[in-house]
C-alpha cells in the first residue's frame, strides 16, 4: 500500500476501535439470551459469502441480523454483532488466510458502519418523535450500504490508484437490490417479532437464504459475461494487430 492507503486504514481502523470502545464501555443489553439468538444467526449468515469482481473482498447475509439489531437492539449490541460477524467473514472459508490489517480493516469497517446506521437512524426518529419502524430501516439501510461500500471502495481506490466512483460502480454499484430486499426481509422480522415473538419471527430467516442464493448466482452469471466480453476484446485486440 502507498502512504495514502495506509493513513486511510489507520484512520479507519481508529475510528473502528473507537467505536467498539465506546460499545461496550456503555454496555446495554435488555436481553442476554435474545442478544446470543441473533448473534448465532449472524454468525450463520457470515458464512452466506458472495464473491464481488473487482475485489478480493465478500458480501454476506450477515447485515440482514446488523438491520435487525439497529431496529430491536441497543447501540452496544449491534457494533458487537457487527465486530464478530466481520471476524468470522474474514476466516471463513478463505483461500489464504488473510493478514492482520485485512482483519482490522474488515471489524473496523463493519463496526463504523453499523455504528453509523444506529446513530443515525435513531437521531432522526428522536427529531421528529417518531416510532415509525419504516422511518428507522430505510435511513438504516442506506447509511450502511454507504459506509460499508464506501469505506471498501475507498481503500481500493487508494491501492490502485483509480478513481473512487468508478471503484465502487465496478464493485458494488450491483448490490444495492440485495440489501434493499435485505432491509425489507429486517423489517418483516422485527414487526412478526414485536407482534408474535422472536420465535416465529425466526421462520422468515429462509427466505433470505433464498434471497442470497438467487443473488449469488446474479453475480456469478455477471462476472463470467463481464470475463467472457473481456477475453472477446483481447482476441480482437490481437487481431487487429497483427493484420
Amino acid at each position: 500500500m502507498n502512504t495514502f492507503a495506509k493513513a486511510y486504514v489507520a484512520v479507519i481502523a481508529t475510528l473502528g476501535c473507537g467505536v467498539l470502545g465506546v460499545a461496550l464501555l456503555n454496555w446495554q443489553s435488555a436481553d442476554l439470551t435474545r442478544l446470543a439468538v441473533l448473534l448465532l444467526l449472524g454468525l450463520a449468515a457470515a458464512t452466506w459469502k458472495v464473491k464481488l469482481p473487482g475485489i478480493t473482498g465478500t458480501i454476506s447475509g450477515s447485515f440482514l441480523f446488523i438491520l435487525v439489531a439497529v431496529s430491536a437492539f441497543s447501540f452496544s449490541e449491534t457494533t458487537l454483532l457487527a465486530a464478530t460477524v466481520a471476524l468470522l467473514q474474514c476466516f471463513w472459508r478463505a483461500r489464504k488466510n488473510p493478514q492482520a490489517v485485512q482483519v482490522v480493516f474488515n471489524v473496523a469497517t463493519l463496526s463504523v458502519s453499523a455504528g453509523v446506521a444506529w446513530l443515525s437512524a435513531h437521531a432522526l426518529l428522536q427529531a421528529f418523535r417518531s416510532q415509525s419502524l419504516i422511518l428507522l430501516l430505510v435511513p438504516a439501510a442506506v447509511l450502511f450500504f454507504v459506509a460499508d461500500t464506501g469505506l471498501v471502495s475507498g481503500v481500493i481506490a487508494l491501492v490502485e490508484q483509480k478513481k473512487f466512483t468508478t471503484v465502487w460502480h465496478e464493485c458494488h454499484g450491483w448490490s444495492f437490490p440485495y440489501y434493499v430486499l435485505g432491509a425489507a426481509l429486517a423489517a418483516l422480522i422485527t414487526v412478526s417479532s414485536r407482534a408474535t415473538g422472536w420465535t416465529a419471527s425466526l421462520f422468515i430467516v429462509p427466505a433470505m437464504y433464498l434471497v442470497y442464493s438467487y443473488y449469488r448466482f446474479y453475480v456469478e452469471r455477471a462476472t463470467r459475461e463481464r470475463l467472457a466480453v473481456t477475453i472477446d476484446e483481447q482476441e480482437h485486440e490481437m487481431l487487429v494487430s497483427t493484420q
